[in-house]
């Protein structure tokens, strides 16, 4: 054994002219339980050796007491393994395998100890392959977690540009910016329903077209225009479509959802009504035209509050009918003569 002044100790080969290390030996140094394991040539690390400093070691090829940066090296600290490439600093860099927390692992490019360029990375909770950038997911990638996926474009650890999610709610396949469906996209609900249009921060905003279909009342409801908010909101078009193509259709105003302001409503293919609308309900003066008959009716509509029934007398004529708080509940026209 060697002791050095410093309180370095040394087991292994000296030579006895140069009375420098060479050979295989093991120097322990002073401080921090630290130690060198391995061949020396000239008194310097040279060849296969162990470095280990404040409870991490570093293992690989060494060229006059310099890292081998064409060889493999492994890390071991605390919780973690690494095996790959290193810079002169020790630090991944280049191409390796890093397994931390157990069973967690990335596998990949390194820069300067961080995750940057192509890589897999995969914890407990989730899973992404693709592009990285300062630790974070960067450029294009696929991203595995919790029943969900997205494949796409990512910036700094977020969804940003084009990409595909599927999750519970359903597949989106359009634009996004800062985790959120931002732009244009389309999105197909689990139960078959669709949106198709622009959006922002998460919602329908903008102009669009939602397709539905309602299994109480047996019918498809088509709705294009605009939104706002997720709800129909401004000038927009609403068909209902029933399993016999009977189709009806409003055109006109909305707010929340619902018809309100100047609007017009085809009942059947002959039969239109125009006028004013407040929460579904017409009201006010209505113009009801037959197409085929070349006829044109001027009425007062009134809103029963009880059950929104509306009636009006011309001449032998009684019309008799209702416009539900429910869009699918809309009830044709009817006229009966001698009222």
């Amino acid at each position: 054994m060697i002791l050095f002044k410093n309180g370095d100790k040394f087991e292994g080969i000296r030579d006895q002219n140069s009375n420098k290390l060479n050979g295989s030996g093991t120097l322990k140094f002073n401080e921090n339980n630290s130690f060198f394991k391995g061949k020396y040539f000239n008194g310097k690390y040279h060849g296969e050796g162990q470095l280990s400093i404040n409870k991490v070691s570093l293992t690989g090829n060494w060229i006059n007491g310099q890292p081998d940066l064409k060889s493999e090296w492994q890390i071991d600290g605390p919780n973690y393994k690494y095996k790959g490439s290193i810079n002169e600093e020790f630090k991944k860099d280049g191409f390796g395998t890093l397994i931390f927390d157990g069973s967690c692992f990335y596998k990949g490019d390194f820069v300067n100890d961080k995750y940057q360029g192509q890589g897999h990375f995969k914890t407990k909770e989730l899973e992404y392959k693709g592009g990285f950038y300062n630790n974070k997911f960067h450029g294009k990638g696929l991203l595995l977690w919790q029943n969900s996926k997205y494949e796409g474009d990512f910036e700094m650890g977020q969804f940003n540009g084009k990409g595909k999610l599927e999750n519970n709610e359903g597949i989106y396949v359009g634009d996004f910016q800062n985790n959120q469906k931002h732009g244009e996209g389309i999105l197909q609900y689990k139960n078959g329903d669709q949106y198709e249009g622009q959006w922002l921060e998460d919602e329908a905003e903008g102009k669009g077209k939602l397709t539905q279909w309602n299994k109480k009342f047996g019918c498809q409801l088509i709705y294009s225009g605009f939104f706002e908010k997720g709800c129909p909101e401004g000038k927009g078009e609403l068909q209902i479509i029933t399993e016999g193509q009977d189709v009806k259709k409003y055109i006109g105003g909305f707010n929340e959802g619902l018809f309100n302001g100047e609007g017009i409503i085809f009942l059947d293919s002959n039969v239109k009504a125009e006028g004013q609308f407040f929460d579904n309900y017409i009201s006010g003066e209505c113009n009801i035209y037959f197409q085929k008959e070349n006829q044109t009716l001027e009425c007062q509509m009134k809103r029963n509050q009880k059950d929104g029934l509306c009636s009006m007398k011309i001449k032998d004529l009684c019309y008799q009918g209702s416009f539900r708080s429910n869009i699918e509940k809309v009830d044709s026209i009817r006229f009966y003569s001698n009222y």
